[in-house]
């Protein structure tokens, strides 16, 4: 049923309250501009905006372009959406400049620093490299904004692609470090600062290590009033910038668990009902540690195939019904386990490149060619291939569906994020993302993620046919 004229209303203020530069001819077509040209950054947009009017009454679809040169556009009868790089977009360029935290000179990494030190080194780097002028002094502006005062939101009229993901680092341990010192109660109760805990009188400092001791942490801060600071004893902070994309960095379960036993020891603490809830869940990350620990260098087909096939065993009435839904068409459930055992059996001896006849004979390689053939196009104009790494993304993409909330499985990740990432490791997280023209910082931890950032967490693949790119993880 389409939409009535005061739902399409709706429709078009939501977009102009997040993204500004809006335009609907009043009838079908509504067009969203952003800064970025880059085309795979709009369908990000576009897939966000599907998101957002998933639901009824609008039903939301986003349909991609047949042709590469476009990006498709999101549907909502009797309109559509799409998205184009406005007058201004033009890519930015930093030069030869890098913005790591360790490419800073002087260093501000491997030492504890007053979030003014750690401005000051920055602003003398941002000086003396090569940088266009324009770029230059925006990047500054920034650098003071976020140092100047308490508030979270800041201007921010520039590019999104203006600074590097890895800057925000640097600008959030500043902004942090500014809140802390002043007291700041939200912050506080956040992170869980003693109430009788004077923070004006303690000796802020930042700790950025140049090599993480933890893959989580992107750096520390030490809220003690005395000079001597250690890490045990200082706030762990983990870093999304979503400025630029809605998406973030994944968290790998390698990160979550030390070794296969640490799953299991989670899985028993929990109650029945919790464990009747996240045994795909635990079946992922036990057959992820699995991996990790048995098949040195083969984790990024390994993780999702071995997965699939431990979800067979141990989920196996959700997991049919699954495959059913997304590839029955072109194998049922039992030549799929066949398929993912025989590939397991030889895993140690294969790589992603590995051609499918090499490992496979007879019935299981017609099936594996005709499951990749008929549910993949063409990557980038060439012929997707018939090997290891494809049946593994085939695996990644039913394992990313798995854990969708209208999914037939319902596998949420975020009991697990929430007991051994938030609670158990203490860590926090710092993200930046762009509203408009503000510039928002945002930290949650286990005090507050359920209620404002999320509760529930899917997987995330940042692979594609032909293209492998990196281990799937948790989409936080």
């Amino acid at each position: 049923m389409p939409l009535s004229t005061e739902q399409v209303k709706s429709v078009e203020k939501i977009l102009r309250e997040t993204y500004q530069e809006v335009t609907f001819d009043g009838k079908k077509k509504m067009v969203v501009f952003v800064d970025n040209p880059d085309r795979a950054y709009r369908k990000k947009i576009l897939q966000a905006i599907q998101k957002e009017f998933k639901a009824a009454p609008w039903k939301a679809t986003y349909t991609e372009p047949s042709s590469g040169g476009k990006t498709g556009a999101v549907k909502m009868a009797p309109i559509q959406i799409e998205v184009k790089p406005n007058a201004k977009a033009k890519p930015i360029s930093t030069g030869k400049a890098k913005f790591k935290p360790s490419d800073i000179t002087p260093s501000i990494v491997n030492d504890w620093l007053s979030p003014e030190e750690m401005v000051k080194n920055v602003e003398q780097y941002i000086k003396s490299v090569d940088l266009e002028s324009q770029v230059e002094k925006e990047i500054l502006h920034l650098l003071k904004e976020t140092a100047k005062d308490t508030s979270t939101a800041i201007p921010f009229d520039a590019p999104k692609d203006l600074v590097p993901a890895e800057f925000f680092e640097v600008l959030t341990a500043v902004k942090l470090a500014v809140l802390l010192r002043s007291n700041d109660t939200k912050i506080r109760n956040v992170l869980g600062i003693p109430k009788k805990m004077d923070l004006s009188k303690s000796k802020i400092k930042i700790y950025i290590p140049q090599k993480a001791n933890f893959p989580l942490i992107d750096y520390y801060i030490s809220v003690t009033a005395t000079e001597k600071k250690d890490e045990d004893s200082a706030l762990k902070i983990s870093v999304k910038s979503k400025v630029k994309s809605p998406k973030a960095n994944t968290v790998k379960f390698k990160d979550v668990f030390e070794k296969e036993r640490d799953v299991d020891n989670w899985y028993k603490g929990l109650n029945r009902t919790l464990q009747k809830e996240q045994i795909g869940p635990r079946t992922v990350a036990e057959s992820a540690l699995g991996v990790y620990g048995g098949y040195s260098g083969k984790s990024l087909f390994g993780v999702p195939i071995f997965s699939m096939l431990n979800l067979l065993k141990e989920d196996k009435a959700n997991i049919t019904r699954l495959i059913k839904t997304e590839i029955g068409e072109h194998v049922t459930a039992i030549q799929f386990e066949s398929i993912l055992k025989e590939i397991t059996k030889q895993a140690k001896s294969i790589s992603n490149n590995t051609e499918l006849s090499d490992v496979l004979k007879g019935e299981n390689l017609k099936s594996a060619i005709k499951l990749i053939q008929g549910s993949m196009s063409k990557a980038g104009g060439t012929e997707v291939k018939n090997n290891v790494y494809n049946l593994a993304y085939v695996c990644e993409r039913l394992l990313v569906t798995s854990s969708k909330k209208d999914s037939v499985t319902k596998y949420n990740y975020y009991q697990m994020f929430f007991d051994e990432v938030l609670t158990k490791k203490k860590i926090a997280y710092a993200v930046s993302s762009l509203k408009g023209k503000q510039l928002h910082y945002n930290f949650y931890s286990m005090v507050n993620f359920t209620q404002e950032y999320a509760s529930w967490l899917e997987l995330r693949s940042k692979n594609s046919p032909n293209q492998p790119n990196d281990v799937i993880g948790i989409d936080v």
